[in-house]
């Protein structure tokens, strides 16, 4: 029995050391920045990340004379089929995550081992958006035009295709009327998480960004200095 016991101390003891190790980790490179020293070309884009406190999105103009991601991403995949907005959102996630926990309150131990430990498929949760504001849970972020085209190709490689190129719609999966998901490339581990993502594509563009950072808090870090 002593033995037993001992076996599940050691194993609940190994797990907390791992977390403790994870949130050093992780607060440690979300305070390490990079891409510091920025261009001096003009910055004629603007951006948004937008948080829910636990996931971040970018947020980008749906239509500029770079990108029409309506040739990409179809409004009329929404649950509404409106097609009249300004903005689009794009969150990289675990599909059986995204399918499964629709509110946080919905989640379960079981779901968050398996996104976070298996090997299960992404999504795209793209969201379209009438207005964006910069607020709380809002950054803007203005860029130049070789940092947007950056950011849009890291977003477009990030969709799983069919053959002809096209990206491949999860149909009857929605949180609201302005969202739809499309299969995407990768998938999420403890060290490759939503927030990763979106951190990984500032870096990829020359934004500023962490060093490496699981958190919300770690990618709006980076701006607070700004």
């Amino acid at each position: 029995m002593l033995k037993a016991f001992k076996y599940v101390f050691d194993f609940v003891a190994a797990i907390v050391i791992v977390i403790i190790l994870y949130i050093i980790v992780g607060i440690t490179g979300s305070l390490i920045p990079v891409n510091t020293k920025q261009p001096s070309a003009e910055k004629e884009f603007e951006i948004f990340i937008q948080s829910n406190g636990v996931h971040t999105d970018i947020v980008m103009p749906l239509k500029n004379e770079i990108l029409d991601w309506r040739d990409f991403v179809d409004p009329s995949h929404t649950r509404a089929g409106n097609v009249d907005f300004a903005f689009v959102a794009f969150g990289w996630g675990d599909l059986g995550f995204y399918e499964t926990t629709p509110e946080w309150s919905d989640l379960k131990p079981g779901i968050a081992f398996r996104a976070m430990f298996l090997d299960s498929p992404a999504a795209m949760h793209v969201k379209f958006k009438h207005y964006m504001i910069e607020d709380e849970n809002s950054i803007s972020i203005m860029v130049t035009e070789k940092q947007y085209e950056a950011l849009v190709g890291y977003i477009l490689k990030s969709f799983s295709r069919d053959g002809n190129g096209a990206p491949l719609n999860i149909p009857n999966l929605h949180y609201a009327g302005n969202d739809t998901f499309y299969q995407a490339e990768g998938s999420l581990t403890l060290l490759k998480t939503c927030n990763t993502w979106t951190n990984n594509a500032l870096k990829h563009a020359g934004l500023p960004a962490s060093l490496w950072t699981p958190f919300v808090e770690g990618i709006f870090y980076s701006y607070s200095r700004y």
